[in-house]
């Protein structure tokens, strides 16, 4: 019987700058005269990182903000670069 790699747990997306990784951790976005906003990073690399929006819309998610991931002690300066629906694309600033 085969026993899955970490590649294969978490398969790597590709056809970009940096390759990302996928990922399901819970994060907020924060930003100065906004409510913080829960969200999850579904996907992430070492320049940005795709986010799943919680409220279901991206509308009024401000175009550069903070982002804190769980478990991680760090706080990303982020800037949107594309919106969908309910998903965002963010470059680390």
């Amino acid at each position: 019987m085969d026993v899955p790699s970490i590649d294969s747990e978490f398969p790597t997306l590709t056809g970009r700058k940096h390759p990302r990784t996928l990922s399901q951790k819970a994060a907020i976005v924060v930003a100065p005269e906004f409510p913080v906003i829960n969200c999850t990073v579904i996907d992430v690399s070492e320049s940005g990182a795709g986010l799943s929006i919680g409220m279901g819309t991206t509308l009024g998610i401000p175009d550069t903000f903070d982002l804190v991931i769980e478990g991680d002690a760090k706080k990303y300066a982020c800037r949107v670069v594309w919106k969908q629906a309910y998903k965002i694309g963010v470059e680390f600033k």
